[in-house]
């Protein structure tokens, strides 16, 4: 008999965390185990959102119900074949449940595999702001930010400062690596104690204990002994420390019964779990457009409606993976990641669907359902590119390849910059991709000469360059057909003339020479490349030198993906020899706003915004070339903000040449850049740093110029007066 009533039961946190942790599972048989469909998004809670749901959960407030629905056949993935329901609605809170019963090798300090530990402060005194709305001290540490975020309700990023005297101590000979959260313990913490080793101590203490405090305090501190001294991470000794001492234990006493009643009730803690009619999984009636569309995709867009939203593109790919599940096992087969995967899988189908005459210009969820529906040949052309055992995960490794900066491709891109022009420019990868595809042999001849293109159109091209090199290159791809498209792409003004190094350097004057303090004072690059009487002159310059040379002077550095692109390229055997692994689409291992490094001013910011200095002589001239790519390198976060406004000779410290090569500083501009206050007052040194900026920069725009055979790329594309 079909019944549209929705059946419901209740079901312990514990029930719930076995859905994700396989240890739970085999202990507990629960007879509902809830996986996540193919086509639900990935995980988007944020720090402040887990920790308070679990000082809700030890306080016993509701925290809504679960949707469910009987397992559904294409929706499964290969590690769902136990699973009796997905889950539909409380993903996000499912995962956050799981992490307090997680009972990973905590105790093993050496464990770098797990990502994310949910702690709780078993002495949280003077640590809750007196401003927020916490009872319990809970603190989420990831792989990301294995120090934690700060105690009060939004969970915001602790100070570089912070996470530096966080951080193990290390010698000048062997780089800090980032510890795993299991090394460290959550800054701004006490006693904090792994929640999933808190729920596994609370089963050894016998229940007719008189003083429950100091029994599950004796348990606690049994368990964390059992890890031998010479494994122990230091938030183990420093807690086996802590309980030790018999002053501490007087006063600490309410706040364990505390938290032991909070155990209690999370143990104690029913959710439930509303189950979606099987007769309901199926399809809606054909009578129109709107309608035309199963109901688990309807439900779920009406679900995720709700609560945090998702982006347009990661709505598309949810769609792809309602039709297509095993989208899933590929994604999850690629690593490292370059890209967040509802980009690279929007990618991957526009170049399953670019013909030779133009690119793919991309879809929406209307597009991508009729398609699945009703144009079934094109959609088997993208399932069988996006298929596990298919050619994407095959190409993108080879776009790994060619792009990314090695020991073999020392002339590539640092992985930080792809991912960029992923987030930025996809176009650029779109045809980088077709032509893996499409020409994997051509692709390998022309290899050398990628990582410069690929940064020139994402850094210089405008619309539809990529549109016009592709019509030039899709039946045949050579160095000839691509220096062609490239010159079509500038007869169309789809990109600047790119000006050499050697150009811009004879243009630009010698600052040590300025003998005219007036000439100096006001100088920048505008009025000296551009700036004209004439305004059709002003045009012509305009065109000719700050189309391609103006990002060089950009005074935001940290908004400008091209100039940020040209010093990273700089320093790129720095950032992978310091940062070897990093990834920063890997929302697990590094979150977006997230990198290990700052963008560090060499001669130091306050050394001109000082407000005392505000009617310094020489004040503007040295703010012009403070803020290029001249004055800043990528600086690891840990050095960044200990430096603070020294001099560049107590940055450099006891190894001036180590921290010049670090900092792609050559040894002659190294006293140009050693000034300090006086930088901004006296003209000689003003002179010098404004030299020695200029130089540093042109060196910048040189190796990208040369090592990544820009010249060769384009000497058939400019021409003279362009």
């Amino acid at each position: 008999t079909f019944s549209s009533v929705n059946s419901s039961q209740t079901l312990s946190l514990r029930t719930i965390a076995s859905w994700r942790i396989e240890d739970i599972q085999n202990e507990s048989h629960p007879q509902v185990l809830a996986t996540i469909p193919a086509l639900q998004r990935g995980l988007v809670w944020k720090p402040s959102q887990i920790e308070l749901l679990w000082d809700s959960i030890f306080r016993g407030f509701p925290i809504g119900s679960l949707v469910a629905c009987k397992h559904i056949d294409d929706q499964k993935k290969s590690a769902d074949e136990i699973a009796t329901h997905h889950l539909l609605d409380g993903q996000q809170r499912s995962q956050a449940i799981s992490l307090g019963f997680d009972v990973a090798d905590f105790l093993n300090h050496e464990d770098t595999s797990h990502p994310d530990i949910l702690w709780l402060d078993l002495d949280p005194q003077e640590r809750i702001p007196p401003n927020s709305t916490r009872r319990f001290l809970f603190r989420l540490t990831k792989r990301a930010h294995p120090w934690g975020y700060r105690a009060d309700d939004t969970c915001s990023r602790i100070s570089a400062r912070d996470i530096r005297d966080s951080l193990p101590s290390t010698t000048d000979d062997v780089p800090l690596k980032r510890p795993s959260p299991s090394q460290l313990k959550p800054y701004y913490s006490n006693l904090p104690i792994p929640v999933g080793l808190l729920f596994q101590c609370v089963t050894k203490v016998r229940p007719n204990e008189q003083d429950i405090a100091i029994s599950f305090l004796k348990v606690i501190k049994d368990t964390l002994e059992e890890t031998p001294i010479d494994r122990r991470a230091l938030w183990i000794t420093h807690a086996l420390e802590k309980i030790a001492s018999k002053e501490w234990l007087v006063t600490a006493s309410p706040a364990i019964v505390k938290i032991w009643s909070g155990l209690q009730r999370a143990l104690a803690a029913r959710l439930t779990l509303l189950e979606v009619p099987s007769e309901l999984i199926g399809q809606s009636p054909d009578s129109s457009e709107t309608q035309d569309i199963s109901d688990i995709e309807h439900l779920f867009q009406r679900l995720n409606t709700q609560g945090t939203p998702l982006s347009a593109e990661e709505l598309t790919y949810s769609m792809i993976k309602a039709y297509y599940a095993d989208v899933s096992t590929t994604v999850d087969s690629i690593r490292p990641l370059r890209m967040k995967p509802s980009r690279m899988i929007s990618i991957a189908v526009r170049a399953a669907l670019s013909s030779d005459d133009s690119l793919h210009n991309g879809y929406n969820v209307s597009t991508l359902r009729n398609i699945a529906r009703n144009r079934k040949a094109e959609f088997q052309v993208i399932t069988d590119y996006l298929k596990p055992d298919g050619d994407l995960p095959r190409d993108l490794k080879l776009l790994d390849k060619v792009l990314i900066f090695s020991s073999d491709n020392p002339n590539g891109l640092p992985a930080a910059t792809v991912t960029t022009i992923a987030r930025s420019r996809p176009e650029t990868l779109l045809l980088l991709l077709i032509w893996i595809r499409k020409q994997p042999e051509a692709v390998d001849r022309i290899k050398n000469h990628l990582p410069g293109l690929v940064s020139l159109l994402a850094w210089y091209g405008w619309k539809h360059t990529e549109q016009t090199i592709h019509k030039h290159t899709s039946q045949d791809l050579t160095l000839e057909t691509l220096r062609q498209g490239l010159a079509a792409a500038l007869d169309a003004h789809q990109i600047p003339v790119i000006k050499s190094p050697a150009e811009l350097r004879e243009k630009l004057p010698v600052f040590t020479d300025i003998q005219n303090k007036e000439e100096f004072k006001d100088w920048n690059a505008w009025n000296h490349l551009v700036q004209r009487d004439s305004e059709e002159e002003t045009r012509s310059l305009e065109r000719e030198w700050w189309y391609s040379c103006g990002r060089l002077f950009t005074g935001n550095l940290r908004t400008s993906t091209e100039a940020q692109g040209l010093l990273l390229y700089a320093q790129r055997a720095f950032l992978e020899k310091r940062f070897s692994g990093f990834d920063q689409a890997d929302s697990e291992l590094w979150e977006d706003h997230n990198r290990p490094w700052d963008y560090d001013h060499i001669l130091p910011h306050e050394v001109s915004y000082n407000k005392s200095h505000a009617n310094s002589p020489f004040k503007k001239s040295v703010d012009f070339w403070l803020n290029t790519i001249g004055n800043f390198w990528a600086c690891p976060f840990e050095d960044n903000r200990s430096y603070g406004n020294q001099r560049l000779s107590e940055k450099a410290g006891r190894a001036p040449d180590d921290f010049r090569e670090k900092a792609f500083i050559a040894k002659a501009e190294f006293e140009g850049f050693a000034g300090h206050y006086e930088t901004v007052k006296n003209f000689v040194a003003a002179r010098k740093f404004s030299e020695a900026a200029k130089n540093r920069m042109l060196r910048i725009y040189e190796e990208w110029y040369t090592s990544a055979r820009i010249d060769d790329l384009t000497h058939s594309t400019a021409t003279p007066n362009a």
